[in-house]
């Protein structure tokens, strides 16, 4: 990150009767006026430092720069995490995260007709479906679309419940 520069503060120095110098409080010219009423050099001064304090307080650039170290450490967490995630899924292989229920079955003349089932089309999509006997195709499927494989469709039971087994619908 780079670090910030604010606008320097002001001050005011009457080095010669009728001439006004302004400068930093490094002693770095900044303005130099020989004729002036000093009450108007004064005013500008004041807003100056004013508008300089109200621009980028310290306390403001402080807290800054701690929100943006603490985003940083956050980050890189997050970058560690799921870096080691991905080296848990990838030894675990290809299917470590799908569900356990049935397997598959490509054989869809086999497909009961009066439940649910999960249904897996050509396209690489998966649906929850029944077959529809007014239509004669499997709901939610465009007309003549069949589907490659299917299985049992099952509802999860409730993580409190005594029984582990899911239901068939």
């Amino acid at each position: 990150m780079t670090a910030f520069k604010p606008y320097p503060e002001l001050i005011i120095d009457n080095f010669d009767e009728g001439t006004t110098r302004i400068t930093t409080k490094g002693g770095e010219d900044v303005f130099v006026a020989i004729a002036g009423r000093p009450e108007d050099m004064q005013r500008f001064v004041d807003c100056w430092n004013a508008c300089r304090k109200l621009y980028a307080p310290a306390a403001h650039i402080e807290a800054t720069d701690a929100r943006v170290e603490k985003l940083e450490v956050l980050r890189a967490e997050a970058w560690s995490a799921a870096t080691a995630l991905q080296a848990e899924i990838e030894k675990r292989g290809d299917h470590a995260g799908a569900s356990v229920g049935s397997e598959w079955t490509y054989d869809i003349a086999a497909a009961p007709r009066d439940r649910r089932l999960w249904l897996a089309t050509k396209c690489g999509k998966l649906s929850v479906t029944r077959w529809n006997e007014k239509r004669g195709a499997w709901d939610g499927l465009a007309a003549g679309e069949q589907p490659i494989a299917w299985q049992t469709y099952v509802v999860p039971v409730h993580p409190h419940s005594s029984n582990a087994e899911g239901i068939a619908a």
